[in-house]
């Protein structure tokens, strides 16, 4: 048997080299703040539409303020959404925090873009969220519908498909084949009418979509 120094040094070394135990992270508290966003070059405030904010792609920009609710609020930080939102910080103004934003993608359909920030108050931040609904440009629809229009006419309805994987909109598929177009008869290059219908069916498509994904 073993002596009773014996057993407590045991004990103690046993003790020591035992692992620290687990502990969960304290979760950052949530925020619910006014927030407003109003086109960068003046113009009335946009209005929320199923709980997001609407706004237009490729790199249109607008000012966004956060209005803290905690009396204690010292400070506001507004997180990018990498290649979508850039942001940038505004001078603030008394307890109202403003940020410069600029959309620059610019998709195909609608895409739906969550924000977060956080509010400075003493302890721990607080977390706030807020949603952007990016909405393609009108440029950006008719340039696709024309594009497409012009590749059914060259290379038939099985053009289309690529096309909407191509990140340049398809215009360097014009340019490409700038000069077979040329060259078609008039009877041809009347399958360019299907530009129109195009861009209608791309409309729909994206009103659906922007249902699904708004609620």
């Amino acid at each position: 048997m073993r002596s009773p120094a014996a057993r407590l040094a045991a004990w103690l070394t046993t003790t020591q080299a035992a692992p620290a135990q687990f502990g969960f992270l304290e979760p950052r508290a949530l925020t619910t703040d006014r927030v407003t966003l109003a086109p960068e070059r003046g113009g009335p405030e946009l209005t929320l539409t199923g709980g997001v904010f609407p706004v237009s792609g490729g790199n249109s920009r607008y000012v966004v303020t956060v209005h803290p609710s905690h009396p204690q609020a010292s400070s506001v930080r507004l997180y990018a959404a990498a290649g979508q939102v850039e942001v940038e910080a505004h001078a603030k103004s008394g307890r109202q925090s403003p940020f410069l934003v600029t959309v620059v993608e610019n998709p195909m359909f609608t895409q739906l873009v969550r924000l977060d920030y956080d509010v400075q108050v003493p302890g721990a931040p607080l977390r706030g969220e807020f949603y952007l609904s990016i909405r393609p440009t009108g440029l950006r629809r008719w340039g696709f519908a024309a594009t497409a229009g012009l590749a059914i006419t060259l290379k038939g309805a099985a053009a289309v498909g690529p096309l909407l994987l191509r990140g340049d909109g398809g215009a360097d598929f014009v340019l490409e084949n700038l000069h077979e177009l040329l060259e078609r008869r008039w009877l041809d290059a009347g399958q360019a009418m299907s530009i129109p219908i195009i861009w209608a069916a791309l409309w729909l498509a994206d009103r659906g979509w922007r249902s699904v994904q708004e609620g």
